[in-house]
C-alpha cells in the first residue's frame, strides 16, 4: 500500500467526516476505510508509526492508497520523501448506531456525532429539550444546526437497547 501526505491546499477546507482539516491533528484521508475508523499506519522503510482516524476520502492519485496529514506524514518519517510504502492495521471500528444514540441520549452533541447520524440516516429530531442542553452546553449556532439537520428524534432513543 502506498501513502503520501496532503494538506496546504486543504486547511479548513471541509472533509467527508464534515470536520475542518486541521493539519496538526493525527488524521489519514483513504478511499476504502470507513470514516471514524482508528487505524494504525506504519511506514515500511523506517518501521515508524502512528495511530490516525480516517476522516476524509481521497487520495486523488489513483495509485496511492493513503493521504496523511501533515502531522501523521512527521511522526513516520513521510514528510521529506512525500510517498512511502506503508502497512496498515485497524486499531478500532467506528462508532456503531447503538452507540451513537447512547451518546445522543446522554446528552454528548457534537457535529462529528451530528454528521455521522446524518450519514447514517439515523431517524433523530432533537427535542427542545435537547436544544437546551446544546446551549447550556455552550453550542454555537453551527453546532446546534448540525444537530438539528441529523433529524434525531430524543424520544426514540429513551426505548433503544
Amino acid at each position: 500500500m502506498t501513502a503520501s501526505w496532503y494538506g496546504p491546499g486543504y486547511i479548513d477546507k471541509t472533509t467527508a467526516s464534515g470536520e475542518r482539516f486541521d493539519p496538526n491533528r493525527l488524521t489519514v484521508a483513504s478511499k476504502t476505510l470507513p470514516l471514524g475508523s482508528v487505524v494504525r499506519v506504519t511506514n515500511l522503510q523506517n518501521g515508524r508509526s502512528v495511530k490516525v482516524e480516517v476522516n476524509d476520502r481521497g487520495p486523488r492519485v489513483r495509485s496511492r492508497s493513503l493521504d496523511l496529514s501533515p502531522a501523521a506524514a512527521q511522526r513516520i518519517g513521510l514528510s521529506d520523501r512525500g510517498v512511502a510504502r506503508v502497512k496498515v492495521m485497524a486499531v478500532s471500528k467506528p462508532l456503531s448506531e447503538s452507540d451513537l444514540l447512547k451518546l445522543l441520549a446522554g446528552g454528548v452533541y457534537s457535529a462529528r456525532i451530528a454528521t455521522l447520524v446524518r450519514e447514517r440516516g439515523i431517524n433523530f429530531k432533537p427535542t427542545n429539550r435537547d436544544l437546551q442542553s446544546l446551549h447550556r452546553a455552550g453550542a454555537d449556532n453551527k453546532l446546534e444546526r448540525a444537530v438539528v439537520t441529523a433529524h434525531v428524534d430524543a424520544s426514540q432513543i429513551a426505548a433503544s437497547p
